[in-house]
């Protein structure tokens, strides 16, 4: 169990505090480079725990990482692929939260139907 050392109530999602995850987000320094990020959405990264970190996947992970550059950096273009699939743009705003994010990401495979499996 993960336990929010802020004072302020926080809603745990996905065994991230989702507060501290805003506050990290709010320290991040922009490069100014420009980005060009390709996620991989295969059925294995959702299946598969990031690292020793077993309540987040790998396709979560990558898709937090894709976030904090979104937030920092100006120019940043996101593109995502899945099995025998081409690779597919996503436009994602800079306002986006994690949810919506994840749920843009599966819309753009038609993944909606069967988020429960990943």
């Amino acid at each position: 169990m993960l336990v929010c050392t802020h004072k302020q109530q926080c809603s745990v999602g996905h065994g991230v505090c989702i507060h501290s995850c805003r506050c990290c987000l709010q320290l991040l320094v922009a490069t100014g480079m420009r980005y060009l990020v390709a996620v991989d959405m295969r059925h294995a990264m959702w299946a598969t725990s990031c690292g020793h970190c077993v309540n987040v996947s790998s396709a979560q992970a990558a898709l937090l990482q894709t976030l904090c550059l979104l937030k920092a950096e100006r120019d940043v273009t996101v593109l995502a692929f899945l099995e025998g699939q081409c690779l597919q743009e996503v436009q994602l705003e800079k306002s986006v939260n994690f949810a919506e994010a994840e749920q843009k990401i599966k819309q753009v495979f038609g993944l909606i139907a069967f988020s429960a499996a990943f």
